[in-house]
């Protein structure tokens, strides 16, 4: 499915926080998205997931404007991992998985056998299987990240929206968040994941999207667009940025 984002504004109600945007993607492309605090990164989101509208400008699915697609047919198209999930409801990991697949079952029914496997196919794919009878409110901050990412895949939408998946982690679960990206990739799946960390975007993601502020902005192949030069732009200050064979490649803030 192809989205395309046509001089889009995005704001609420009066207050402009970006654009105008123009810009097209595959639901099966891996996007980075970075930006500094404030440049309207979520805004975009919520304004893909039509929880707000755009100021102006228009967004369509495979020609068809957003505005003309059902809640449940969003659904199939996009599911979201929040930045944090701070919740305390007393539940199971399998449970949390399951609430996925709302867009699935039929009102006022229980999930069935099929959704049931589903969900734990998600936690399984993941590695985290063995957490399916735990507490959700007890888990560590990383093993909520990957439940809630479970979550997202149970729902089978073609895409999955990630607000900075890898924020507040520790390097092991940086990396095992950043192999679930591609190995959800590499199954056909497309991300569009906002980032504070330019090597995870060029780790993981094929293009990216950089919102510079005050209208401008750059989209293209990641490694096109992650530079040195646009870095240093966009955050104004030292940065290196070196490649290696294949996925090698890091960047650097000098201090």
């Amino acid at each position: 499915m192809r989205i395309d984002v046509r001089d889009v504004i995005l704001g609420y109600e009066r207050q402009v926080v970006a654009g105008p945007l123009t810009f097209s993607f595959d639901t099966c492309d891996t996007v980075g998205l970075l930006g500094k605090n404030g440049m309207g990164k979520t805004t975009l989101f919520r304004t893909l997931l039509r929880l707000i509208r755009p100021c102006s400008g228009s967004i369509s699915i495979d020609g068809r404007d957003l505005d003309e697609y059902s809640a449940g047919r969003l659904a199939q198209v996009f599911s979201y991992v929040p930045q944090s999930d701070r919740s305390s409801m007393r539940q199971t990991v399998i449970d949390m998985v399951l609430m996925g697949r709302a867009s699935h079952i039929p009102r006022f029914s229980s999930p069935r056998k099929e959704d049931y496997a589903v969900a734990c196919g998600a936690l399984e794919r993941l590695g985290i299987q063995d957490l399916g009878k735990a507490d959700y409110g007890q888990l560590s901050g990383g093993q909520r990240r990957m439940v809630l990412l479970a979550r997202a895949m149970a729902q089978g939408s073609r895409m999955i929206l990630m607000d900075e998946p890898a924020s507040n982690l520790d390097y092991y679960n940086q990396k095992m968040l950043i192999d679930a990206i591609r190995s959800l990739t590499d199954g056909g799946s497309g991300v569009f994941m906002i980032s504070h960390a330019p090597d995870h975007v060029l780790a993981c993601c094929s293009r990216a999207l950089l919102l510079e502020g005050g209208g401008t902005f750059s989209f293209g192949a990641s490694h096109e667009v992650i530079t040195k030069e646009s870095l240093e732009k966009l955050y104004g200050v030292d940065v290196s940025v070196e490649s290696g064979e294949g996925r090698g490649v890091s960047c650097a803030v000098h201090w």
